[in-house]
């Protein structure tokens, strides 16, 4: 590689981590209230950005992990299909009810969204 400067960003310590750790708490629960529609839509945004710069995420990941293009073009498809699959759960209803020990109780398992 030519060792050229691909970008910058400015310093952080461990106390900006920490901030934004806590920010990101802070936001969560009212992120989960949200509805999986909406947050699909989100994935959904994020595909589309990933697919409007393709080929600027290939030649960033060829040239900061020397990565051959091939190999950078699949990760950087299957970037967007992830966000697109995970968006397509949304629509769908998962979880389980598993029978209890207890005689005549069932447990449902319900998932809750974490991030």
């Amino acid at each position: 590689t030519d060792q050229c400067i691909l970008g910058t960003v400015p310093a952080g310590c461990a106390a900006d981590a920490d901030a934004a750790l806590k920010l990101a708490k802070e936001a969560q629960p009212a992120w989960a209230k949200v509805p999986s529609s909406e947050r699909a839509k989100v994935l959904t945004q994020l595909a589309e950005v990933c697919r409007g710069c393709r080929d600027e995420l290939i030649d960033s990941l060829c040239k900061e992990q020397a990565k051959v293009k091939s190999l950078a073009t699949v990760e950087v498809d299957c970037m967007a299909i992830y966000f697109e699959r995970h968006a397509a759960m949304a629509h769908s209803y998962e979880g389980e009810i598993v029978q209890s020990d207890n005689v005549g109780e069932m447990i449902y398992v319900h998932y809750a969204p974490i991030g």
